[in-house]
């Protein structure tokens, strides 16, 4: 009887250590995600910890891990640095520490980790000129800015063809200011930056054909006056309100030449308004934009998961010039629970749910997505959470 009950009690032990290590698998449990950035060919989130994790396409080392390895699932950032904000670009990543300064890793070929240098980082360097602590960075494919509690907007990286509003030209390597005032949302693209301050202005490449030793730049007409936050997609910018009203513009065509000869980026084509967003979150893409609701549910316009933009790359058609020629709404499903965080890259989207779970969709070559393959997906899959615990 004793010999029979030491068996089984072997056994359910056995069964217990067993079920335990399925419970805490790597992925399976872990800090939850608080946050999501989906750049070029990669993806960065910050957990409730301050950890920052970063995957996907590592050729310059924009996941920050110390490597040039690509992974497919998340590797953390070196370093014991707290983050509370994380912006993942093409082959760059800027982030902001809980102390408020700025700090970037990856290529450095234009100057855009803003360290006085053009050498690239495998691991985070600190972000040199900027007046202070700053509130958020923002990144482009070859630019950074970023909003100092001091005010201004403050960029470094490609000056080429004084995209930034300042004729300055070349690259800056170093935080520099654009224009001043209290600002409440920056976006860029490789050619055209728009900040939100009082009004919305933006700049683009020779953006009146004159050189000027202070900020050029143009006024977007048509906006409400409480915008609180703007996003960038490769060829329109969107913004939202306090009221949750979104507004995009912009298109994929070049509009000529301007007086000194170089190409101008049509950037000022008519301001549209997305009827009844009620966004909460949203995420613009090339010529998608997604809206996060007051219920947590994605609504999106645009190309969608399984067309020719999320899952076959590149653009093929040209981008529309209001939002009506954006389509029909359609639902991304990234989640059956409220979605909380969103963002979307050149060919995936990315959003963290409210129990902490990171879903992705779409392209997924360089292992974007984080579920550790690189097979392009339809249907979002879930990120592991701390999987190298």
């Amino acid at each position: 009887m004793n010999a029979v009950l030491a068996r089984m009690t072997k056994v359910v032990t056995a069964i217990l250590v067993l079920s335990g290590l399925a419970a805490c698998a790597p992925g399976e449990t872990g800090p939850k995600y608080l946050s999501v950035s989906a750049g070029n060919s990669h993806t960065c989130a910050v957990d409730e910890t301050g950890a920052a994790w970063c995957w996907g396409a590592n050729r310059y080392g924009q996941l920050g891990d110390g490597s040039t390895d690509s992974s497919a699932t998340p590797v953390k950032v070196s370093g014991e640095t707290s983050w509370r904000q994380v912006a993942a670009g093409n082959s760059h990543t800027c982030a902001v520490d809980n102390d408020g300064a700025a700090w970037c890793w990856g290529g450095n070929f234009a100057g855009k980790l803003g360290d006085g240098s053009t050498e690239s980082s495998t691991t985070p360097v600190k972000v040199s000129g900027l007046p202070g602590a700053v509130k958020f960075v923002t990144v482009s494919s070859e630019r950074s800015c970023a909003a100092p509690v001091a005010g201004g907007v403050w960029c470094w990286g490609d000056n080429t063809h004084d995209v930034t509003g300042l004729d300055s030209g070349g690259i800056l390597t170093s935080a520099r200011l654009i224009v001043d005032g209290d600002v409440r949302g920056i976006a860029i693209s490789p050619a055209r930056g728009c900040y939100a301050l009082d009004v919305v202005v933006c700049s683009s490449i020779d953006v009146d054909g004159k050189s000027s030793t202070t900020f050029v730049g143009k006024t977007i007409d048509g906006l409400p006056g409480d915008i609180v936050e703007l996003s960038a997609g490769q060829f329109m910018i969107c913004s939202r309100s306090s009221q949750g009203r979104v507004h995009c513009w912009g298109n994929v065509s070049w509009s000529g030449t301007v007086a000194d000869g170089n190409l101008q980026e049509s950037l000022w084509t008519p301001v549209g308004e997305i009827p009844g967003a009620d966004a909460v979150v949203f995420a613009s893409m090339d010529s998608t934009v997604c809206i996060v609701d007051s219920d947590g549910k994605v609504d999106c316009l645009g190309y969608r998961p399984g067309t020719n933009w999320l899952l076959g790359g590149g653009f093929s058609t040209p981008a529309p010039l209001s939002t009506a020629l954006l389509g029909e709404q359609w639902e991304l499903p990234l989640s059956s629970k409220r979605i909380v965080s969103l963002d979307g890259g050149s060919a995936h989207i990315c959003g963290v749910d409210e129990a902490g779970d990171v879903w992705c969709v779409g392209r997924n070559t360089d292992g974007q997505l984080g579920d550790g393959t690189r097979t392009e997906r339809d249907e979002p899959v879930r990120v592991p959470r701390n999987p190298e615990r």
